[in-house]
């Protein structure tokens, strides 16, 4: 049967589980932060300019070499 607390893992439930640390899912400089509420089981906090689950969506008007004077 699974375990109890969802942030353990392993026969005996022993074994911690951190998907921040094990994945680093977080891009463009977010910050990770374990959420065992969420299916991905962690949320990133994206810096300015970036959204997404895993901060991937650039919101600059010019993104890097789209811009014609870039």
């Amino acid at each position: 049967s699974p375990c109890p607390d969802s942030g353990l893992i392993g026969t005996h439930c022993h074994i911690p589980v951190d998907p921040c640390a094990l994945l680093h899912p977080c891009l463009n400089s977010g910050s990770c932060f374990n959420n065992f509420s969420l299916p991905q089981l962690f949320n990133c906090y994206c810096t300015a300019n970036y959204t997404g689950i895993y901060c991937q969506v650039d919101l600059r008007i010019c993104q890097p070499h789209t811009c014609l004077y870039d």
